[in-house]
């Protein structure tokens, strides 16, 4: 199992909105991985990204474990039947015995397409089963959180993918039609995978935790306020400039005692040359912190 991306770990609950993905797939599949993306990265907030990492080797560990238990299972069937047969050296001459295992093992992962299958058999197979529980694991996981862990796993995937179907798409060659659609694809299969994923964690969180049911709703909330925020920004960000250069201006033209001393002198011109620009004041409580902080980067930049 790959490492889950830095990416799909690090950046802030309130960016991932925002992230700028390759926008190559049609329909809302970029839009679904963010969502999944932040109720997964959420329902996790309380572990480190290293913590979420071992996690996902936990995940590999059940995951080969399941299909060797699966291995020796069948392989110790079929000596049995040897056993309880008479024509021993006839039934050996006819059957392929390694043969007979490879066919059956791959038809077994056809059936358990992905890691998040895998759980979710493990779970049927072994009513009650606590994934911290099993040989192997090594994190302190509810079983919530693993199938949030696969879906971070599927979100890996599918924004590599992303990336590399954009760089296929930038060439104007064979490559590009031959690879291009299995790369989409591909995407279009984790984000699938991801879906399935955080659907058990939901369900699961009945038990474990109800707050993930509630995720979605978060999200919307924080979705609805990173628009707000981008078009209030988009409408009045050549003011913002403008104010935070006359802050500057008149720092540099007076005479002040120091830059905190300045930063309180210059709160009430500031906050008129709002009023004229047409755009909300500066918070009353944190003017002089906003504007001293405006001050202490201008001065840093000048020393460099």
């Amino acid at each position: 199992m790959a490492i889950i991306l830095s990416e799909a770990l690090e950046t802030p609950l309130h960016d991932i909105q925002t992230m700028n993905l390759p926008y190559v797939c049609y329909g809302n599949g970029i839009e679904r991985l963010k969502r999944i993306l932040y109720m997964a990265r959420r329902f996790l907030s309380k572990h480190s990204p290293a913590e979420i990492k071992q996690a996902c080797a936990d995940i590999l560990c059940l995951y080969r474990r399941f299909f060797e238990e699966y291995t020796k299972k069948l392989a110790s069937q079929l000596d049995q039947s040897v056993e309880n047969t008479a024509t021993d050296l006839l039934f050996d001459e006819y059957l392929d015995k390694e043969g007979y295992v490879e066919d059956s093992l791959e038809c077994l992962k056809l059936s358990y397409l992905s890691e998040v299958d895998v759980l979710s058999a493990i779970l049927q197979e072994h009513q009650g089963a606590v994934f911290n529980k099993m040989p192997g694991v090594e994190s302190n996981f509810s079983n919530t959180e693993f199938f949030c862990v696969a879906a971070l796993y599927q979100v890996s995937i599918a924004i590599t993918k992303l990336y590399e179907a954009q760089a296929l798409s930038q060439k104007q060659s064979i490559v590009q039609e031959v690879c291009l659609p299995h790369t989409l694809e591909s995407v279009y299969d984790a984000v699938l995978e991801a879906q399935v994923a955080i659907d058990y964690a939901c369900q699961l969180s009945v038990k474990d935790s109800p707050e993930l049911s509630g995720f979605v709703q978060a999200y919307i909330k924080d979705m609805h306020r990173s628009l707000m925020q981008k078009a209030h920004h988009v409408r009045y960000g050549d003011k913002y400039r403008l104010r935070k250069a006359k802050a500057i201006e008149l720092y540099e033209q007076g005479t002040f005692q120091s830059r905190l001393n300045a930063a309180l002198h210059l709160i009430d011109p500031i906050q008129a040359y709002s009023r004229e620009l047409g755009i909300p004041e500066l918070d009353l409580g944190n003017a002089q912190d906003t504007i001293y902080k405006w001050l202490s980067a201008h001065d840093k930049q000048q020393t460099h």
